[in-house]
This record gives structure tokens, sequence and C-alpha cells, in this order.
């Protein structure tokens, strides 16, 4: 995995780099109309996975991106397993 980017927005300044144009994005909800204009698409999931560019929803959703991540570089088993150490008992899927 080459990861470029990474984000946890709590604003749109990740929208106006070049991270997230003609990207789907995600940020917390009362920046969605400030981050349509340098998105192709804003989601309301937790995640949105654009392969090189990976943006989390808000600070609580930063959880959940971590657990995603390690998924993504240790497999779904490793991911489990911490999420069962932490005792943290939501799914950190994409949708």
């Amino acid at each position: 995995m080459s990861t470029e980017g990474l984000g946890v927005h709590g604003g749109s300044s990740s929208g106006r780099s070049r991270f997230s144009q003609g990207q789907k994005a995600t940020t917390h909800p009362s920046a969605f109309s400030e981050l349509r204009k340098y998105c192709k698409q804003v989601v309301e999931d937790r995640i949105a996975d654009e392969g090189e560019v990976i943006t989390a929803r808000g600070v609580t959703s930063s959880i959940d991106l971590g657990l995603y991540l390690c998924g993504r570089l240790a497999g779904d088993q490793a991911q489990k397993l911490i999420r069962q150490q932490m005792d943290y008992p939501y799914s950190c899927e994409l949708p």
C-alpha cells in the first residue's frame, strides 16, 4: 500500500489541496458544503477510500480510520484482534 494522503477532516483544508481534487471525500458534516467546492463527491460515510487518498469524517472517526488502515496493512484478522483488545465494538468496514 502506498497511500499518499490521509485526512481526518475537521474542515475543508485538505479539500483545497491536490489530495481531494477529483476524488470522493468525507469531512465533518458542518463542512460538507465547503468541501463540495473541491471534491468530485462528498459522502456521509465515516471513511472514504479512493486508493491513494483516504479521508475520515471527523475527530471521532480517527479510531475507525486507524483500524481500517490496520485491516488494509495487516489483514482483517489483525484488525479484529486490535479492535477486540481496544474493546471497540463498532465495525470499521466501508459501506
